[in-house]
């Protein structure tokens, strides 16, 4: 992405009244903080602005090896989303419609080798997301890329993909969507058609990568969670679980059925 440098250059001396200040912490809403060291605004392809904040956690992200940057994305979320509130004007005021958070980090769990020859490993996470009118930060999840979020279906099920994350049991990987229509009411039927369109386009590409990177994270089930907010404070999810066998979802179709759902999303992306 192309940075403005006229424009990032106002932009900074304009944000920093009302910006959380370079070097403060922002809260993360669990107690712990992270601290903001340098934001930017940039142009993306779409002629969009983007503010970038770089930060360091305050805390040990990996204190059991590497994880994905989505397994962060609800807590970098709140941390847009305190940077978005407090500077809800500005934001207006530089049209801005995004965010990119970048958590640079050295962690806890190091190569000796590399220790031993005095090279210092570092790692970031990374996470986009969209702000919406009521100030909030919308999650954009890497992990299927940001073009593939709300992917056409054979059933046309209306959801987009909203975290990519660790689920409560051992070894669950949870995709999250938002289901864009009467979830309370859904077929039943319907919803498990959907979550078996959606584990072979993203779970299935998302179980591929964490085998390849993370190995140690073992996953041995998926979980497609339909997500839809009723009010405040309030939203309604249902859920369709899968095994997962040889790193993929254990559906029950067959390759040339699973491979049938592949070239619809393909082609129907083809032809937008």
């Amino acid at each position: 992405m192309p940075i403005r440098n006229t424009l990032a250059a106002v932009a900074i001396l304009c944000l920093a009244p009302l910006l959380p200040a370079l070097a403060q912490e922002v809260s993360l809403g669990d107690g712990s903080t992270a601290t903001i060291e340098d934001y930017v605004i940039e142009t993306d392809q779409e002629g969009r602005n983007i503010l970038v904040i770089r930060a360091v956690p305050n805390f040990d992200p990996e204190p059991y090896g590497p994880v994905p940057s989505d397994d962060y994305a609800r807590v970098m979320e709140q941390f847009c989303e305190n940077v978005v509130g407090n500077s809800w004007a500005e934001i207006e005021a530089e049209d801005i419609g995004g965010v990119r958070v970048r958590w640079d980090f050295t962690p806890s769990q190091r190569d000796p080798e590399l220790e031993a020859s005095g090279i210092t490993m570092t790692r970031f996470y990374e996470a986009v997301f969209e702000i919406r009118r009521d100030r909030t930060c919308l999650a954009m999840p890497l992990g299927v890329g940001l073009t593939d979020l709300a992917p056409p279906t054979p059933s046309g099920a209306p959801v987009k993909l909203e975290y990519i994350e660790r689920g409560a049991d051992p070894g669950d990987l949870r995709l999250t969507y938002r289901y864009n229509d009467d979830l309370l009411g859904a077929d039943p039927d319907a919803l498990e058609r959907s979550a078996i369109e959606l584990c072979i386009l993203h779970a299935d590409l998302v179980l591929e990568t964490r085998a390849q990177y993370y190995a140690q994270l073992d996953s041995r089930s998926v979980t497609i969670a339909f997500s839809r907010p009723q009010g405040p404070g309030q939203t309604t999810v249902r859920e369709v679980r899968f095994a997962v066998r040889n790193g993929k979802c254990a559906t029950g179709l067959s390759a040339p059925l699973a491979q049938a759902i592949l070239d619809f999303a393909y082609g129907q992306a083809a032809a937008d």
